[in-house]
């Protein structure tokens, strides 16, 4: 995408928003992220243990301040 055409995270939160039609679950990321290995695994068992089907799960993204990469065992 050309970055004159680029309309910001919000619109684009707003994109995703409009795209879902009752999926039982939902993925929305904002950044270019490096998954932890067995990201998806770890977070059903997350899901799981809070005991709600309603539960939202959320996350801070931890980064290296030297490299800009995720301080966590990545995926590369």
């Amino acid at each position: 995408m050309e970055s004159a055409l680029a309309v910001g995270p919000m619109f684009a939160h707003h994109i995703g928003h409009r795209m879902y039609h009752g999926e039982y679950y939902i993925l929305q990321v904002t950044l270019r992220l490096i998954f932890v290995r067995d990201w998806d695994v770890d977070i059903v068992g997350q899901w799981e243990w809070a005991g709600n089907e309603m539960a939202i799960l959320s996350t801070y993204i931890l980064l290296s301040s030297a490299s800009g990469r995720s301080t966590r065992d990545a995926v590369d």
